[in-house]
């Protein structure tokens, strides 16, 4: 159990929304760390409208030298605040700063300890993560996701930006506190937070790949960021202002990873031109595939398919069912 200290040496930054369900399984993997060090838990509870607060209260009063929560009293998503990058994170003290939504729970006691003991030897390194299981809350299946290597490994930059903030589950994530000190203006207006942040903390030193599952990412749960896109207006939406941040950090970097940036906006624009197609949003589709066939240095076979063919969307519509039906049975 996590000792009394002014100082913690990790700073666990936690969103709460909502996540009355699952509170349990995030605290319990949080204080049973293992560790010969000091931590926090810094939390923002966003005025959920089920008993997540309840939940924190319970645990601050049990553990308060320990337990730093925020109670909204109303909900600052809503507002167009980003809890974690503006509500959370200036709140944090320690050397480290570990990132745990309230959904998502470590199964690992030694997580914290490894992932801090393995930077210490690399001060050159940001910020480290590690593979996760992904959970489907609706089906129960559970699956290894991020397993990149099969052992440590330091990951150039370009395979962070590449990713889409899909190479480093959030729940594994573990920064230098002086990259969060030193954010620049545009991470706060971005749609998604960690992924910049996941930029930003591999550039210099590259991100510290450690070989271990030790967290769970929750899916299908109804009250993640991704489920809140439940129409293509908000899609859409969405992947402008996406589009935008990137070109911004893109800008901020001096323009250094300028091929991994168009890889990237290019993959982007291909998964929502599908949606968009699924939707039978037809100039949305054609619109996103044309910006993605322009920026891809690599025609894939599927983007080169859907370019050519981005004027028979009937057809499309039919290869996206048959698709979809061999890959249910």
């Amino acid at each position: 159990m996590p000792t009394e200290n002014n100082n913690p040496i990790v700073s666990i930054c936690c969103t709460v929304y909502n996540h009355e369900k699952f509170l349990e399984d995030t605290f319990n993997g949080f204080l049973s760390q293992e560790v010969d060090f000091p931590i926090e838990i810094v939390i923002n509870e966003d005025c959920s409208s089920d008993g997540s607060a309840e939940i924190i209260r319970k645990y601050e009063q049990l553990y308060p030298h320990i337990v730093k929560p925020v109670y909204q009293s109303v909900n600052q998503y809503s507002l167009g605040k980003k809890p974690l990058t503006q509500l959370v994170l200036p709140r944090a003290r320690g050397k480290y700063i570990a990132i745990c939504e309230g959904d998502d729970y470590w199964t690992d006691p030694k997580k914290l300890q490894i992932q801090v003991a393995e930077m210490e030897k690399r001060p050159e390194c940001q910020m480290s993560f590690h593979p996760a299981q992904k959970l489907n809350q609706q089906t129960g299946e559970l699956f290894t996701i991020s397993r990149h290597y099969t052992k440590n490994k330091i990951i150039d930059a370009k395979n962070i930006i590449k990713a889409d903030g899909g190479y480093c589950p959030t729940a594994s994530l573990l920064f230098r506190k002086k990259i969060i000190d030193n954010l620049p203006d545009l991470v706060y207006d971005a749609p998604v937070g960690d992924y910049f942040l996941q930029v930003l903390g591999s550039i210099a030193g590259g991100a510290l790949y450690i070989d271990r599952v030790m967290s769970v990412y929750r899916t299908e749960t109804g009250i993640g960021w991704k489920d809140r896109l439940d129409n293509l207006d908000r899609k859409k939406i969405f992947v402008d202002n996406y589009i935008t941040s990137i070109e911004k950090l893109n800008e901020y970097l001096e323009f250094v990873f300028c091929d991994s940036f168009m890889y990237l906006k290019s993959k982007i624009y291909l998964r929502y031109a599908i949606q968009f197609l699924k939707g039978r949003r037809i100039d949305d589709f054609r619109s996103n595939i044309e910006k993605s066939y322009a920026l891809s240095q690599l025609k894939t076979i599927e983007l080169s398919l859907l370019y050519h063919l981005r004027y028979f969307p009937g057809f499309l519509m039919l290869v996206c069912r048959i698709k979809n039906y061999f890959l249910k049975n």
